[in-house]
């Protein structure tokens, strides 16, 4: 995962596709399908965007761009088959979002958003040339640009493709709001739009598996939300953890010098923190004290904190894949619940007790890995909606890992499938942690302020320390997990 600014683009000419607005707009073009529901996820950040960016100058863009690589000549015909053929396979991203009439005045924020899917015979794409740019710099700027002002999560499109020609090598890309995708998703989208172009120009079949449609999911997980009770284990996991933290949410735990729910610029930044044998020698450490990698990053990260002033107990949220059942493994969507962890901060000469802390929290979280989001917020309250608590919040914190070489395609390295993110505003300090081929990497997503660029510099700086110093003083014992074993958090 990479900032969409530092984004490894050849310098050439670039061509962009949309989908052409649907029959509400103009009835001759396209025919809706049918309407369904979108998802709890959905509803809660589409109106949270909304509201945040009524509440604030400039407009809150939050989108996901997925790439691939294109080795020779690009035949233009065939990608653009492909980008619709994508499209044709995943339900979501042939949506446009509408907020029905609030007829009895009820002001309710769900029920009301509706997904108008197009029948796949009506997706049509939309070409325009973007321009030539001899300079990736120049080219870079254009994009996030363009992007930024097309994107819309309250307004559409949440979809842009595109592709960039250079002369020695052309880049892929499919843009989307987070709305309509997770990270995960993207590595499906990248990897399946290569296998369909390949199969298209060659002549081939394209070979995919069945997929689900995650609009079918958000309504199975409203469903599956009716049936869990007031006592239900996994409430009662965050119910404690509620009544310890005081909210569902968690603030990053280093003074950021900001207001609750302040807006500011946002800033991301990405660094490498072990390269591939250094990776494999930290699992092998975490392994002989019976832990995983995700364990040994996060008891890591507390220590880190603690360095630069974190005290007591790391209260965080890390997301976690849905993607249990066969047809959600390989669909487009934003299959991601929400585990409370507890960890407490220490030194690193503590290491090993954090780490079996660490460790423990993240098994016992996992128990509720499965609890629908909806199910979360009507047995705790209401009170704790972003939409409604966001703003008791000073800069909100998660804990987040993925491992990208076990995703779909990331064994064809030729193919240099990337994913990058964007985010113009915020009022977060956000971490993520991934795996690729070539190592361990940390990704952070801060507001943008003097206090905050101090802090982030420091907490990257305290978490190399500590794996540097833990590599150089821990033998490990025993051979690291193998690419491709699963694992369910996102």
């Amino acid at each position: 995962m990479l900032p969409f600014a530092d984004l490894d683009l050849p310098p050439g000419r670039v061509i962009e596709w949309m989908v052409r607005p649907s029959s509400k707009h103009h009835p001759t073009m396209t025919v809706l399908e049918h309407t369904k529901r979108p998802s709890f996820s959905q509803e809660l950040y589409y109106h949270l965007i909304d509201w945040q960016s009524r509440l604030h100058p400039g407009r809150l863009a939050v989108w996901i761009a997925a790439t691939f690589e294109i080795p020779g000549r690009v035949d233009l015909d065939g990608l653009r088959d492909a980008f619709r053929q994508l499209l044709v396979r995943h339900e979501v991203l042939r949506t446009e979002f509408r907020m029905q009439p609030d007829a009895e005045d009820t002001h309710g924020i769900f029920g009301l958003l509706q997904c108008d899917v197009l029948d796949p015979d009506g997706v049509v794409l939309e070409e325009s040339e973007v321009g030539i740019f001899n300079r990736v710099e120049s080219l870079r700027e254009a994009l996030i640009e363009r992007i930024d002002k097309t994107i819309d999560t309250n307004n559409g499109p949440v979809i842009l493709m595109g592709v960039v020609f250079g002369a020695q090598r052309s880049v892929g890309y499919i843009v989307c709001d987070h709305l309509v995708t997770d990270g995960f998703s993207c590595a499906i989208k990248a990897h399946e739009l290569a296998v369909i172009y390949e199969a298209t120009v060659t002549g081939a079949p394209v070979e995919l598996p069945e997929v689900g449609s995650y609009l079918d999911y958000g309504r199975q997980e409203y469903v599956e939300t009716e049936t869990v009770q007031p006592n239900d284990p996994r409430i009662e996991l965050w119910r404690g953890f509620v009544a310890r933290n005081g909210h569902v949410f968690t603030e990053f735990p280093i003074e950021l010098n900001t207001k609750k729910g302040e807006w500011h610029p946002a800033t991301v930044d990405v660094v490498q923190l072990l390269n591939a044998s250094q990776a494999e020698e930290f699992e092998r450490l975490c392994c002989a004290r019976n832990a995983r990698v995700v364990s040994g990053l996060l008891a890591v990260n507390s220590i880190a904190l603690h360095e630069i002033g974190g005290r007591g107990v790391l209260r965080t949220v890390m997301p976690v894949a849905q993607r249990r059942a066969p047809q959600w493994r390989n669909a487009v969507g934003w299959f991601v619940s929400l585990v409370p962890l507890e960890v407490p901060m220490a030194g690193i000469d503590k290491f090993a007790d954090v780490l079996a802390s660490a460790h423990a929290s993240f098994r016992s979280a996992l128990a509720a890995a499965d609890l629908p989001l909806a199910a979360l917020f009507l047995h705790l309250g209401t009170q704790y909606l972003p939409i409604n608590g966001f703003f008791d919040l000073k800069p909100q914190a998660h804990f987040s890992y993925i491992d990208y070489r076990k995703l779909p395609g990331a064994q064809d390295e030729k193919k240099r499938q990337t994913t990058a993110l964007r985010v113009t505003n915020t009022c977060d300090a956000r971490t993520w942690y991934f795996r690729t081929h070539e190592g361990i990497f940390m990704f952070n997503n801060f507001i943008d302020t003097p206090r905050a660029r101090e802090v982030v510099v420091a907490y990257e700086a305290s978490v190399e320390r500590v794996l540097t110093e833990l590599l150089s003083s821990n033998p490990a014992r025993c051979a690291p997990e193998a690419p491709g074993a699963t694992f369910r958090a996102a």
